[in-house]
């Protein structure tokens, strides 16, 4: 099932005749090391968040909201705060 989603999306770029273009997408002021360390630094936050939780945010946010846990949804409100915060914060990179 992984595998078909690479092989749709491949598809699908040379049918709209893009090809396969590796790029790193990123603000006009960011370099692209900047832009790849950033990106591992937050995975690596939030990987580290899930440990301490004991599960994943999407176990938490699916699961634990459709059985309606307090804390299912206390995660998700405080998660996209979070998530919005630092657009805030760091959209001013990404102006183009």
């Amino acid at each position: 099932m992984v595998s078909g989603i690479f092989v749709g999306a491949l598809l699908t770029s040379f049918w709209r005749s893009r090809g396969l273009r590796l790029a790193i997408e990123r603000g006009r002021g960011v370099r692209p090391l900047t832009r790849l360390v950033l990106a591992a630094a937050g995975g690596l936050v939030v990987g580290l968040g899930a440990a301490l939780a004991g599960g994943c945010t999407s176990s938490i946010g699916l699961t634990g909201s459709a059985l309606f846990s307090v804390a299912a949804w206390v995660f998700l409100a405080v998660f996209f705060l979070g998530g919005f915060a630092a657009s805030v914060f760091f959209g001013r990179f990404w102006r183009v």
